[in-house]
């Protein structure tokens, strides 16, 4: 009996004992495999001296920030004007010519600007950021400003933020100004560009070069210059959608909104384009475009399907749509037109809302529906003016 009740006493024990040891074991992996890592998170003022008072040249802590801490890592800029300049000779070479950025970013990290604005300290040829070679950067928030509308340089040569090489980079809720160009999506791919207001830019606010597989969404594009967002040089697969495209200078009847050039397989829609010479032009052999959903208004033709200008490439696109856009309302001057379209193969013109006599294919006036080899066009509404 007194055997039984020890052995009893000593298998409560152990049980204890095992079920403590099991207990500490879970607490043990939870840690290591299931607890996320702590993010690292630096404030530039407090951790790197920078001054964000809009005197001081902050460029070499600033750019120490992004050097020295990890990669994945949050830089906070708070409230404040953080001036930069050409000091560190970042030099960007691009198939346009040599250019040069304030401050480079070559990991994955995230910037968030808050209130923040980043300002050029001078008005030389300059950009602020430049990522390159990397992938999963973030810069969100804020304003990045040059110091003065560039008046002469190549277009390149002051670009607000150059994305160059990289992938998988968020550009969010960020204003630019007074660049040649705002935003450069130079070779790289599956980016994304979400709420971005970028005007009075020399060249185009939003170009995307050789570039594939990158979103461009609820954005605002006013007052640039040689075509305000450009698809250009060969990418595919890109995707523009919900952005506003406009142009309200009342001297200036010549600019372009948006220029597909040499595009694949890509796709503008619910987009309004307004003010412009082409509002939505499609040129230089481009591929399989689809353009749909959109509102392209107040422009001399509202959307153009077209070889290209004068000592340019001037190669016939093939296989664009062009769907359930209202196109009504083009400019007062002449020749003008709702939707023009000249030579290539398998167009498509589709449930379109257009002023009669507005419709020009092959230099003829189209008022009904129609189908040959080379073109369909079916159920669209065409109004009276």
């Amino acid at each position: 009996m007194a055997r039984s009740k020890i052995n009893i006493r000593l298998s409560g024990k152990f049980q204890k004992l095992l079920l403590a040891f099991f207990l500490l074991l879970i607490s043990v992996i939870s840690v290591l495999f299931i607890t996320p890592e702590k993010e690292n998170v630096y404030n530039v003022k407090n951790d790197f001296g920078v001054k964000g008072d809009g005197i001081t040249d902050d460029t070499q802590n600033i750019q120490k920030a992004i050097d020295e801490v990890p990669t994945g890592s949050t830089i906070i800029f708070p409230k404040g004007v953080y001036k930069v300049s050409n000091i560190l000779k970042h030099k960007v070479v691009t198939g346009y010519g040599t250019s040069y950025s304030a401050l480079k970013i070559d990991k994955s990290i995230n910037v968030v600007l808050e209130d923040a604005i980043i300002e050029t300290n001078s008005s030389e040829e300059y950009g602020i950021f430049w990522i390159y070679n990397t992938s999963d950067v973030t810069i969100k928030g804020g304003k990045i400003i040059g110091k003065k509308f560039p008046e002469e340089g190549s277009l390149t040569s002051r670009i607000g933020i150059l994305i160059q090489n990289s992938e998988n980079c968020l550009l969010k809720d960020i204003y630019l100004r007074n660049f040649t160009q705002g935003i450069n999506l130079y070779f790289s791919s599956k980016n994304k560009l979400k709420n971005i207001s970028t005007e009075y830019n020399r060249g185009s606010g939003i170009i995307s070069f050789r570039s594939n597989d990158n979103l461009i969404k609820d954005c605002l594009i006013r007052n640039s210059s040689d075509g305000h967002l450009s698809l250009y040089g060969g990418g595919e697969n890109n995707k523009v959608s919900n952005c506003t495209i406009l142009e309200d200078r009342k001297n200036r009847k010549s600019e372009q909104g948006i220029t597909i050039e040499s595009e694949k397989n890509s796709t503008i829609k619910n987009t309004v384009v307004t003010g412009f010479y082409y509002g939505i032009d499609i040129k230089n052999g481009s591929e399989s475009i689809i353009v749909k959903n959109n509102r392209s208004f107040n422009n001399q033709y509202n959307i153009a399907v077209r070889p290209g200008d004068p000592n340019n490439l001037q190669t016939i696109s093939n296989n664009i749509k062009i769907a359930n856009n209202n196109v009504l309302d083009t400019r007062e001057e002449r020749p003008s037109g709702g939707i023009i379209l000249s030579k290539g193969k398998g167009h498509i013109i589709e449930g379109n809302t257009i002023n009669k006599n507005n419709l020009i294919v092959n230099s003829i006036v189209i008022n009904d529906d129609r189908n040959s080899p080379d073109i369909e066009i079916y159920n669209n509404n065409f109004i009276t003016p």
